[in-house]
């Protein structure tokens, strides 16, 4: 499948060829001894292919007929599939690749990233784990290769975006006099929100949802 073969007729003591077929592609010429058989968009299986040599004077009305066979091999597909709920992943999470799909393949390989394809690269559905260059968008590209007789790979890919683990960093430790507070300046990175808490302590902050804040000691610290 969407390869072409090439033919040349041994005739002689001809006035005419003609060449017939009973697949739904087509020939470069049906006229000449040498002509190209291209297969249809989605053909396969056995074509059967005719050649009719018809005399000229004074051998009227005579004619050769020879026929072969040639047999079409799909072509391999590959397909990431998807829609999947989400390509987003966390960088210390995994991705399964459950929804991919490959048709008539020798075998098949994934590359991309700089993590690993678990239990390994060359199965149809690994799950994706990042590595610790991964940052940001990667490519995963699945290879489906042909066989033997249909020497053509396929490939398609899917896009993920690396999500950081969150950081935060509460500042130095302190050291007030019984009756103060203290400023905080905290630090945070990669997040969606964040809070402070008193942990051991039982006193209370201006505001516990900024990285800037105030804390003020309760009577138990």
């Amino acid at each position: 499948q969407n390869n072409s073969l090439t033919f040349t007729a041994i005739v002689e003591d001809q006035s005419s060829v003609e060449w017939t077929f009973t697949g739904d592609g087509g020939l470069s010429s049906t006229t000449n001894p040498t002509t190209t058989y291209t297969p249809g968009p989605l053909e396969t299986g056995d074509v059967t292919i005719t050649l009719t040599a018809s005399s000229g004077t004074p051998c009227e009305a005579i004619t050769d007929v020879e026929s072969f066979v040639i047999t079409i091999d799909p072509a391999p597909t590959a397909d990431v599939g998807g829609p999947y709920s989400t390509l987003s992943v966390c960088e210390n999470g995994s991705f399964s690749l459950n929804l991919a799909d490959t048709t008539n393949s020798s075998s098949v390989l994934w590359i991309g990233g700089d993590g690993d394809f678990v239990p390994s690269d060359d199965v149809p559905n690994p799950t994706y784990e990042p590595g610790p260059l991964d940052n940001g968008n990667v490519t995963l590209t699945l290879t489906a290769f042909g066989t033997a007789s249909c020497n053509i790979n396929a490939t398609s890919d899917i896009t993920l975006t690396i999500q950081p683990l969150p950081f935060s960093d509460a500042g130095n430790d302190a050291t007030i006099c019984v009756g103060d507070n203290h400023t905080l300046a905290g630090f945070v990175e990669d997040n969606n929100g964040q809070s402070w808490s008193a942990g051991s302590g039982d006193g209370t902050f201006d505001d516990n949802t900024s990285t800037s804040t105030i804390y003020y000691p309760g009577p138990n610290d």
